[in-house]
């Protein structure tokens, strides 16, 4: 049998083989049917799936995206009371709490407030009820946080391409950013669910040009470790009872 022809000069890479971290990567991610505006439900889900895990044994947990509040708000009222500071909503306390009984990473996706935003949905500066350049503008992001071991919060992330359903209420993020976390997680990069998630399939808005590829390029170009990707989980619906 004759050996197969050499790729073709345009393909070989003069580049050497990367060399893959000697420090294995322990993770785990939490998915779950995550409740429409039950956080209590919610965070009792979260802490009942993740009981069992040990001090030490993990070095990233990742729970969703929006994994307390859910996912789907038709309007930026609608989703005023589940909008979170980044670092004393309940997403940020459950965080914090996990990260640091497990002594590990842990990333989650929440609302995140705006800072002028204020309880009633006016954006500071306006009166009476909120403005529609203020619904235009949205009243908050679809982030995800980063909490330490020691349960600090260490990094905040901004979804950059929103999905129409994020669009209802949420502002974009200022683009892609990687956090040094160290250990074997070294160079994290967080992308958000599916504007983000596929890269070689949807490009920003479906109007960037389908071979642009912009946040695997981002993760190639800043030569990341891990790229992290919370996304809501998909409904799949119950099996007929007979």
């Amino acid at each position: 049998m004759s050996n197969p022809p050499p790729p073709p000069a345009a393909s070989r890479s003069r580049s050497p083989a990367p060399v893959y971290r000697r420090t294995p990567l322990r993770s785990a991610c939490v998915q779950y049917d995550v409740k429409l505006g039950k956080v209590k439900e919610n965070v009792a889900k979260v802490e009942e799936m993740t009981k069992w895990l040990t001090p030490g044994s993990l070095d990233l947990l990742v729970l969703p995206e929006m994994c307390l509040s859910g996912y789907i708000f038709p309007t930026p009222a609608s989703i005023m009371p589940y909008l979170e500071p980044p670092r004393i909503g309940p997403t940020s306390l459950l965080a914090r709490s996990l990260s640091t009984r497990l002594k590990c990473h842990v990333i989650a996706g929440y609302p995140e407030r705006l800072e002028d935003v204020q309880e009633s949905g006016v954006v500071s500066g306006e009166a009476g009820a909120q403005s529609e350049m203020s619904k235009a503008a949205g009243v908050g992001y679809n982030s995800a946080l980063i909490s330490s071991p020691s349960g600090e919060i260490v990094g905040n992330y901004r979804k950059t391409f929103l999905f129409d359903t994020d669009k209802n209420w949420a502002r974009s993020g200022d683009g892609f950013k990687h956090f040094d976390l160290g250990g074997a997680l070294g160079r994290v990069v967080v992308g958000i669910c599916m504007g983000e998630a596929f890269l070689d399939m949807n490009p920003k808005d479906f109007v960037a040009p389908w071979d642009a590829f912009e946040l695997a390029n981002f993760v190639r170009d800043n030569a990341v470790d891990t790229l992290v990707v919370p996304h809501v989980p998909p409904h799949i619906p119950s099996p007929p009872t007979s």
